[in-house]
C-alpha cells in the first residue's frame, strides 16, 4: 500500500508533504511524491525540454530527501499530463490508500479550491483524498504525541457510512476525539420519518431529532480505538455545508471527514454537493471519502432491529416469523400493520399511534390480538421483544418505509403474493413500492409452493 502526496514545490505543498510524510510513516507504507509537468507547447526546443525536466528532478529529488530524513520510505516520480489526472492514475496503478494535496491557500478559504488541483482531485479520485491546509496537527498525532480532533459530517447515506469507516481507520492508528455531526433540515427528516406533527417551518421538534440522533448513535458506535466519540444533531436553516463548517469550528477539529456521491464525473452531482461546500468554506484539513471506498474489513453485521409488516396473508406471517428467525441474538421485531385509509389525516394528525391513525375502535383490539398470535412463544425466552405498530395510511409501502426509519430497522421483512402479470402489478405492490422507497435491506417472502 501506497500514500500518494502531490507536489508543486510550494509552501503548502511542503507542509502537506510533511503530513503525508508522518501519515505514511506511522503507518508503516510507503510515500510516492508525485510531481506533474503540462505538456510542453508544440513549439519547445528539445533543448528547453531537457532544462525544465532536469530541474524539475532535480527539485523533487531534494523534497524526497528532505522527508526522508523525516523517516518515510519515498518513491519520487516526475509525470506528464494534467495534474490531478496523472495522481489519480498513479494512485490507482500503486494500489494506494490515499491521496495527499495541499490548498493553494492565496485567497480566502471559500475561494481556496476553486478550479484547483485538489479540487479536481477530489471530483474524480476513487479514494480518499486528505486536502492539508493545517499540517501540524496531523504530523503530531501520526507522531503519537496529541490526538486528533475529528468531526464527521454525517448523515444516512452510504457516503456518510465510508466517511464513518474511513474515521474508524484512523483510530487504529491513533487516538481521535470524533464528533459524528449532522446538519439536520427538520422537513426533509419528518418526511422521512412519515411525521407531520412538531412545529411550523424548520424549527425541529424532540422526535425527529431523537431519530436522527439515535441512527448515528449507532453506526459511532461501530468506532474503534481509542479517544472520545460524540454525536452531534443541529436544526440547519441554511446551507448545510456552511453548519458543518461553523460547527466543526466550534468544536476547534483538527479535520472534517466527509463522504461524496460521485455519481455524476460530469459534475452536476458535484458542484450543488454538500462535500464540495466544506471543501471550499473550511479552514481546517478535509478527507473526502467517496462511498464505494472500503477501508475496514467486511463484517457480519450484528441485528438488533427488524420491521415485519404483515397484511395476514400466508407469506406475510411467513415474514413475521422470518424477522424472528433474524435476531438470533435477541433485540427487537416491530410487527406492522397498515390498514387503508378512507380519508387522509389532516395536516397535524400525528400517523404513528394507533388512536391518531383514525384506526376503527372495533378493529383495533382485533388486529392486535391477530398480531399478537404470530409472536412465537419462544421469543422472550431468547430475548427478543415485540412492539405492535397499527398505521392507517393511503400507501402501504410509504407508511411501511417511513416507520422503519422512526424505529431505526436493520431489516424489513414484507410478503408478497407473487403471481406474473397484472396480478403481480397489485399484489406485489406494496413490496416493489417499499424497495424503492426504503434505503434499508428488505428481505422480501413468497407464498410456499
Amino acid at each position: 500500500m501506497t500514500i500518494v502526496c502531490g507536489t508543486d514545490f510550494s509552501p503548502n505543498a511542503a507542509a502537506a508533504g510533511d503530513a503525508a510524510a508522518a501519515l505514511a510513516k506511522a503507518l508503516g507504507t510507503r510515500l510516492g511524491l508525485i510531481h506533474v509537468l503540462d505538456n510542453p507547447p508544440a513549439d519547445l526546443s528539445e533543448g528547453a525540454e531537457a532544462q525544465i525536466s532536469a530541474a524539475a528532478h532535480n527539485r523533487l529529488r531534494s523534497e524526497a530527501d528532505r522527508l526522508r530524513a523525516q523517516g518515510a520510505v519515498v518513491r519520487e516520480e516526475v509525470l506528464r499530463g494534467a495534474a490531478d489526472e496523472e495522481l489519480v492514475r498513479w494512485a490507482g496503478q500503486a494500489g494506494a490508500q490515499l491521496i495527499v494535496v495541499a490548498s493553494t491557500g492565496r485567497r480566502a478559504p471559500a475561494r481556496w479550491l476553486l478550479g484547483s488541483v485538489a479540487e479536481r482531485t477530489v471530483q474524480v479520485s476513487p479514494i480518499p483524498v486528505l486536502v492539508v491546509r493545517r499540517a501540524d496537527p496531523l504530523v503530531g498525532w501520526a507522531q503519537g504525541k496529541r490526538r486528533l480532533r475529528v468531526m464527521v459530517a454525517a448523515d444516512l447515506s452510504r457516503s456518510a457510512e465510508a466517511a464513518i469507516e474511513w474515521t474508524a481507520g484512523l483510530r487504529a492508528v491513533g487516538a481521535c476525539d470524533v464528533v459524528v455531526a449532522s446538519s439536520l433540515w427538520p422537513p426533509g427528516e419528518r418526511r422521512r420519518l412519515g411525521i407531520e406533527t412538531g412545529s411550523a417551518g424548520l424549527a425541529t421538534d424532540a422526535d425527529v431529532e431523537a431519530a436522527l440522533r439515535s441512527e448515528l448513535e449507532r453506526k459511532a458506535a461501530r468506532l474503534g480505538g481509542g479517544g472520545e466519540v460524540r454525536v452531534r444533531v443541529e436544526a440547519c436553516l441554511g446551507q448545510a455545508s456552511f453548519h458543518v463548517v461553523d460547527m466543526a469550528i466550534e468544536e476547534g477539529a483538527d479535520l472534517i471527514v466527509t463522504g461524496t456521491h460521485q455519481r455524476d464525473r460530469a459534475g452536476r452531482v458535484w458542484y450543488g454537493s454538500v462535500s464540495r461546500g466544506i471543501l471550499h468554506g473550511a479552514p481546517m484539513n478535509v478527507a473526502i471519502v467517496p462511498r464505494t471506498h472500503r477501508t475496514v474489513r467486511p463484517e457480519i453485521p450484528a441485528l438488533r432491529s427488524v420491521l415485519a409488516a404483515t397484511d395476514f396473508s400466508e407469506p406475510g406471517d411467513r415474514a413475521v416469523s422470518l424477522a424472528y428467525a433474524l435476531l438470533a441474538s435477541g433485540g427487537t421485531v416491530h410487527l406492522v400493520h397498515v390498514v387503508e385509509a378512507s380519508e387522509g389525516p389532516g395536516p397535524h394528525e400525528d400517523r404513528r399511534s394507533a388512536a391518531a391513525e383514525g384506526e376503527r375502535p372495533t378493529q383495533g383490539p382485533d388486529v392486535t390480538r391477530r398480531l399478537h398470535a404470530l409472536v412465537p412463544p419462544e421469543a422472550a425466552g431468547r430475548g427478543i421483544e415485540t412492539r405492535i405498530h397499527l398505521l392507517e395510511a393511503r400507501e402501504a409501502g410509504a407508511a411501511i418505509a417511513a416507520a422503519a426509519e422512526r424505529c431505526g430497522a436493520d431489516v424489513i421483512c414484507v410478503g408478497t403474493h407473487g403471481h406474473s402479470g397484472l396480478a403481480a402489478a397489485w399484489a406485489g405492490s406494496v413490496a416493489q413500492g417499499l424497495i424503492a422507497r426504503s434505503g434499508r435491506p428488505v428481505l422480501v417472502v413468497g407464498p410456499e409452493r
